[in-house]
């Protein structure tokens, strides 16, 4: 790997947990979090252990909060979910980072948050 992407996965990392202080992290599901509570301090909205469809999640979210980060998967289940909770939080007045989480993996070079994990302690230890 590239030092330039061990740069930019440490440099992405950061803009995370400093993002992260102000906005919730919308994950897939429970390994989602827990793999990124490993590398982030903040708070999870898990959209998979809800029993609501997407835009009552939406609702939820933009009840208690303004800013979100979805942290989804690049796989093409997870393009579609954030697609639908971008276009709902954004409906509902909640300011959306999308991109964010798609640079982390592209710079990581993983499809899906559970991969980060490993790919990312990899870079970290390399450093």
């Amino acid at each position: 790997m590239l030092i330039s992407d061990k740069g930019a996965v440490r440099a992405l990392l950061d803009k995370l947990n400093e993002k992260a202080q102000t906005a919730i992290l919308v994950v897939e599901g429970k390994q989602d979090a827990a793999t990124l509570k490993s590398l982030v301090d903040a708070d999870f909205f898990l959209l998979q252990d809800k029993r609501k469809s997407l835009y009552e999640c939406a609702e939820q979210i933009a009840a208690k909060y303004k800013k979100a980060i979805l942290l989804l998967d690049a796989d093409p289940k997870g393009r579609q979910l954030t697609r639908k909770m971008k276009g709902y939080l954004q409906q509902l007045g909640v300011a959306v980072d999308s991109s964010l989480g798609l640079k982390l993996m592209k710079a990581a070079k993983c499809r899906t948050i559970q991969g980060l994990r490993r790919t990312i302690k990899k870079i970290i230890n390399e450093i």
